[in-house]
């Protein structure tokens, strides 16, 4: 995992009634399962004792959901039609409700700024989710926030959050669904990366790549993502510039502090993500220590020897620009 001292504030980071999708000419229900049995036995749980926040849940999904609500890491919104596709929005809202769950650094990230602004969403979580690189617009102006999420388009989603939190050992190993071959090509790296970090595990008849991605499979994957990573080292801006939390915060005995002056001024856009002010540029070298081993040696020392201008694989980093010491930018 890389290591780096970056400091910087919050992250601003950021429906149908039935589950029935369609596979093979046979109308099947939707769900998240890891043997035909479990397939098979999808009644909902709607005994006397279930809890409120569980009521509607299919029988495979009751245990983790349980854990998850207790937990308090399901949305409010969340907490009912449990077998209802969730939407671009909704599911923006757990990405951070999880991100907040396995940082202490959650309350911290408030320095950390969107350029983007989509015209037809307002709400924090999409944009808490975007700053992490977990979701991405439709467009540049455009999110789409009610739109319903298949499970391929999920996949993505959770490689896309496996790869900013950088878990370890990610696999894109081919995973050897029935169905491997009705997998969109654009899906297919991150189908093979979720699946490996046994983040998604299909069925008997696969892994149902149109099907709709349901209100309690995406709470089940969530639950899986933290049995596997456990808690996370940092976070990676837009999904490129890694951001270690114990460099955010500082703990107190069990309560984490921002320490003094540690806050770092960010803005994140469709492709770039830009640090520091004009206003402060005796920080620069310190800037770019922060982000040194997101760099090669020879970039870093280009960098604090003046030049203006350089390339490091993909990234392109400026210095001193109108509004910012640092832009990292990618095609």
């Amino acid at each position: 995992m890389q290591k780096f001292k970056v400091v910087l504030g919050a992250l601003t980071l950021a429906v149908a009634a039935t589950t029935i999708g369609y596979y093979g000419g046979v109308h099947i229900q939707a769900q998240e399962s890891v043997t035909s049995s479990t397939y098979n036995n999808m009644s909902q749980v709607t005994s006397p004792n279930n809890s409120p926040k569980t009521n509607g849940v299919s029988s495979w999904a009751q245990d983790d959901v349980k854990y998850m609500a207790d937990k308090g890491i399901v949305p409010q919104r969340l907490q009912s039609n449990y077998q209802s596709t969730i939407d671009r929005e909704e599911f923006s809202e757990l990405v951070v409700s999880v991100i907040d769950y396995m940082s202490p650094a959650k309350f911290a990230l408030s320095r950390v700024h969107n350029d983007v602004k989509f015209n037809d969403t307002e709400d924090f979580h999409v944009y808490k989710a975007f700053g992490a690189g977990v979701v991405n617009g439709v467009s540049d102006s455009e999110f789409k926030p009610k739109a319903n999420i298949s499970r391929q388009e999920s996949a993505v989603m959770m490689a896309n959050m496996l790869m900013s939190i950088r878990m370890s050992d990610l696999s894109t190993t081919e995973f050897e669904f029935v169905d491997k071959l009705a997998i969109a090509d654009w899906a297919k790296e991150s189908v093979n990366i979720a699946a490996n970090a046994k983040i998604f595990q299909g069925t008997d008849i696969g892994f149902r790549a149109y099907d709709p991605y349901t209100r309690e499979q995406a709470i089940v994957t969530m639950r899986r993502l933290l049995d596997a990573s456990g808690s996370m080292e940092g976070i990676s801006l837009r999904g490129k510039l890694f951001i270690k939390m114990s460099d955010v915060v500082k703990n107190n005995g069990d309560t984490p502090i921002l320490p003094k002056g540690s806050n770092i001024d960010a803005r994140v856009g469709i492709n770039y993500i830009k640090l520091g002010s004009v206003s402060n540029p005796e920080k620069m070298s310190e800037y770019i220590d922060r982000i040194s081993t997101n760099l090669s040696v020879d970039t870093v020392t280009k960098l604090k020897g003046g030049i203006k201008t350089v390339n490091d694989g993909d990234l392109m980093i400026e210095t001193n620009g109108d509004d910012f010491l640092l832009k990292i930018s990618w095609k």
